[in-house]
């Protein structure tokens, strides 16, 4: 990798990263529920033991571990935004950010935070090549962005902090041109761990006119996937780990929060808690699916219905992948786009259910989660829908003009270290600091990083590295990468993308070729509590 000059760039602030709790009993959780022994019982750990020692010490909040209420109503649709232009390629929408209440359990308010009071926000949907205006307003008691995530919009429009964000009170105009058919989301780039949790994402479509034509006309469906941890009484747990005023129970009962993540014990498919799902058997649906969660992987799966992956992050795959009895894995931050069909075998009444992936520190060990009901009404066709062989044609990039390995990794900044997650020496310098992860990109903590270069039009290859035993998914803001082989010939994925999950002690090589959008673009793992930890890195694009 070549020398750089390190750097640290104004316009994006340093991330809060709060300490866990100073009190022992606190880290005790965190550790144990990553399944590490910190205590003088050899026999004490794991999350039992973890609730143990922190009930011990305190009061405790009931909260459940998770919540499954029965089948809901019909699945809501997100509304769409209003387009005040009438120009036809031209989208022009007001939007603001503001407090609102929701009820994801009957009877017990959450407040929330919105895009026009709603979660999800309304779907902003436009055409390939339109120009979309977004004029935005701040209503929230904190500063704010929206990151267009997927898009490729110039950077000054990328969502990414400038002098704090967008104030409360504020407001921006964002303006730019969609290239892209796909399916994308919005959401903030301040405290996104916290932002996002409170409720603020919403779908964007961007439609393709030139698209096969067996996809025109089909019945669709957009599902926000999202999670959210609450305390027994509809209220979100609460974010900041290191109260000292918050009962013990906030730190370890949810299988230490920071180092996996924050998983919810709720899960919302657009904001409803198990919804139903009423398909005709003779008419099949296409389903664009989003996974706003801020750490949960989600594995899908429903019984008796003929699934066929069609598209995923940036737009069509170049050919139909049917989805197998393991399911579709849908990492943070990803989408993916499904045709549902029927067979003889769907019976009238199903789930989408989530199955549990281990992604290392134990989740493999999570139940099944049903997320909807799913009915099917009619008759199924006689023949399934015929999708033409090649959905998209999609050259593969050439040979790379420059490399560069990304190696992601994680410490704990605790006096003695921390089996398996290093010492805490390197990460704080501090031997007296207070407990906390952090998460790191070439053994660099943002925003204290050194930029990777790129040149405009020339092909990059990255080989990220995860060094952990956790998976991690990788998001680059900007531009769209090819997932392409490693040195053993396999790791390969069809299509184009912008969030890849990267395994526990695996690679992955990518492969994207910059336009010309010079500057300082932002790369991280979209475990949101990890990117506000450190696991941010930046790569200078530079013109020619």
């Amino acid at each position: 990798m070549p020398a750089h000059t390190r750097r640290r760039p104004p316009s994006m602030p340093l991330p809060r990263r709060p300490a866990l709790a100073a009190r022992s009993a606190s880290l005790i959780a965190l550790l144990s529920a990553c399944g590490e022994h910190t205590g003088d019982d050899p026999h004490a750990h794991g999350p039992d033991a973890a609730r143990a020692d922190a009930a011990s010490a305190g009061p405790e909040t009931p909260r459940p571990a998770h919540i499954e209420p029965g089948p809901g109503p019909e699945l809501p649709q997100p509304p769409l935004l209003v387009d005040r232009d009438p120009a036809p390629d031209v989208l022009d929408v007001e939007l603001t950010a503001r407090e609102a209440t929701a009820e994801y359990l009957p009877g017990r308010p959450t407040a929330v935070w919105g895009y026009d009071g709603q979660v999800p926000g309304p779907l902003l949907r436009a055409r390939r090549g339109d120009r979309v205006i977004v004029r935005f307003r701040n209503d929230l008691p904190t500063a704010t962005t929206i990151h267009w995530h997927g898009l490729r919009v110039p950077l000054e429009m990328d969502g990414v902090p400038v002098a704090g964000g967008i104030a409360p009170g504020g407001a921006f105009v964002y303006d730019f041109v969609v290239p892209d058919a796909g399916t994308f989301w919005f959401h903030p780039h301040v405290r996104s761990d916290e932002q996002v949790e409170r409720g603020l994402y919403a779908p964007i479509i961007v439609d393709d006119p030139d698209e096969p034509a067996a996809l025109t006309g089909l019945a669709e469906r957009v599902l926000v996937l999202d999670d959210v941890l609450l305390e027994a009484d509809g209220t979100l747990a609460d974010f900041d780990y290191a109260d000292d005023d918050a009962p013990l129970g906030a730190h370890a009962a949810h299988m230490g929060t920071v180092m996996l993540g924050r998983q919810g014990n709720l899960l919302l498919v657009n904001g409803a808690a198990h919804p139903t799902l009423t398909l005709d058997r003779g008419r099949p649906e296409r389903w664009r699916l989003i996974n706003a969660a801020n750490a949960r992987y989600l594995r899908l799966v429903a019984p008796g219905w003929r699934l066929t992956r069609i598209a995923g992050d940036a737009g069509l795959l170049p050919a139909p992948e049917p989805v197998d009895d393991g399911g579709l894995l849908l990492v943070p931050g990803a989408r993916a786009e499904l045709l549902v069909e029927a067979t003889d075998a769907t019976p009238a009444t199903s789930t989408l259910t989530a199955l549990p992936h281990d992604r290392g520190h134990g989740t493999g060990d999570a139940p099944a989660v049903v997320l909807a009901t799913l009915n099917a009404t009619g008759r199924a066709p006689e023949a399934p829908l015929a999708l033409p062989q090649g959905l998209r044609s999609i050259d593969p990039l050439g040979p790379p003009a420059t490399r560069a390995t990304l190696v992601l990794s994680e410490k704990v900044a605790s006096p003695g270290g921390h089996a398996g997650h290093g010492d805490s020496g390197a990460a704080t310098g501090d031997e007296t600091a207070a407990p906390e992860p952090v998460f790191l990109i070439n053994d660099e903590v943002f925003p204290d990083v050194t930029p990777l270069t790129a040149a405009v039009g020339d092909v990059v290859e990255w080989a990220v590295v995860n060094d952990s035993e956790m998976s991690h998914p990788f998001h680059l803001h900007g531009f769209s990468f090819q997932v392409v082989p490693g040195d053993d010939g396999a790791g390969a994925l069809a299509g184009w993308y912008d969030t890849v999950d990267v395994p526990g002690k695996g690679t992955l090589h990518l492969r994207f070729q910059p336009d010309d959008r010079p500057g300082l673009w932002m790369y991280h793992c979209h475990i949101l509590e990890h990117a506000e930890r450190g696991m941010i890195g930046l790569v200078d694009v530079t013109a020619r």
